[in-house]
């Protein structure tokens, strides 16, 4: 999966009830999430696709983040370093 996420994340369990259904039973899944550009001026919005501090799906993604099953770049190179 090259790129992925929703937009302004409305769904408070998306990342574990949606995003990690989609990576599902694969051994292996690289995913990249979207950036985050914040406010834009010329649509007056918030453009974001990774939750904030405060954020509706934020405890989730802490929950997605926590699954035995994720690993994060951070996590990866304590890997690489054993």
């Amino acid at each position: 999966m090259a790129e992925a996420g929703y937009e302004a994340i409305p769904d408070p369990k998306w990342w574990t009830g949606t995003f990690s259904k989609a990576i599902g039973d694969y051994k292996i899944s690289y995913a990249l999430l979207w950036r985050n550009h914040g406010w834009q001026e010329k649509e007056q919005k918030m453009h974001y696709y990774a939750p904030y501090p405060g954020q509706i799906s934020e405890k989730n993604f802490v929950e997605f983040y926590n699954l035995d099953k994720t690993l994060f770049e951070k996590d990866i190179q304590k890997l690489s370093k054993k």
